[in-house]
């Protein structure tokens, strides 16, 4: 009996024991420090500040390169850039030092809400990185209009047109791949529907279109599309569901005009 008794004691005590080692393991895996808070930031330019710093600059260089495939640069106005990028950068890191002096600041006594609290502090600088920091108002952006020639200019643009074009080519290829397998395209036909489509967005193509955007120009792209052009290589199954593309397309098209994507 007292052995027994000693057993049922010692079963609860390791009872009590794993209980509160579950809850010590469950408050440990919600624990984050500024190494994991840092991590969420630069989760895209290698997970730390050192790695990111070193992306960001090899960016910067890359500019250069894709700008040189139409205008080459002097090193007068390569120089120019290249503070102009490291002040991008700088005012960046200026934002993370502030995200983390709030962090540094938080409350960790409730663990879970301290975790979304930080994933949301982290979460507009990674969406910045991601997005790139050398777009339209950024520093190297506006410096790169001041130092470079009309004739440099011109060339450029030529060239992010070309680029463009070819990324949207891409785009409405797959697009045209993803709905020929519900309107049981062939290869040929879908190639064909591909032209089509891109011939009428085409002078919309631009890189600096959001994804909701992008999705819609496509669909304004087969509402333009007329209708004895897809009488010409599709069955009239394949017709009757372009059609609902195309009445889709329709809607697009206003709220394209009201964005100011098309005239």
């Amino acid at each position: 009996m007292i052995f027994a008794g000693r057993m049922v004691i010692a079963c609860l005590a390791l009872l009590l024991f794993l209980v509160d080692a579950g809850a010590t393991s469950c408050v440990a895996q919600v624990q984050i420090d500024l190494r994991q808070f840092d991590s969420w930031m630069f989760q895209s330019h290698g997970r730390d500040e050192t790695q990111c710093r070193k992306s960001l600059l090899e960016k910067i260089e890359l500019e250069f390169v894709r700008i040189e495939q139409s205008a080459p640069l002097s090193e007068k106005q390569k120089e120019a850039l290249r503070l102009a990028g490291r002040g991008d950068v700088k005012r960046f890191f200026d934002r993370v030092n502030e995200a983390r002096r709030e962090f540094m600041q938080m409350d960790g006594k409730n663990q879970q809400a301290f975790v979304n609290e930080a994933y949301m502090l982290a979460q507009p600088l990674q969406q910045e990185l991601s997005e790139g920091l050398f777009g339209n108002d950024s520093l190297l952006h506006k410096v790169k209009k001041g130092v470079m020639t009309r004739e440099q200019t011109k060339e450029m643009n030529a060239q992010i047109k070309l680029e463009a074009i070819e990324a949207w080519k891409v785009r409405v290829r797959l697009f045209a791949a993803t709905t020929g397998r519900g309107l049981a395209l062939t290869a040929k036909q879908q190639e064909r529907f591909s032209d089509l489509v891109i011939a009428q967005i085409e002078p919309h193509a631009s890189a600096d279109l959001s994804r909701q955007h992008a999705d819609m120009l496509i669909s304004y792209g087969v509402f333009k599309c007329e209708s004895k052009s897809w009488e010409a290589f599709l069955d009239e199954d394949q017709i009757a569901a372009v059609q609902t593309l195309s009445r889709r397309g329709e809607a697009c098209e206003r709220q394209l005009q009201r964005d100011g994507v098309i005239q």
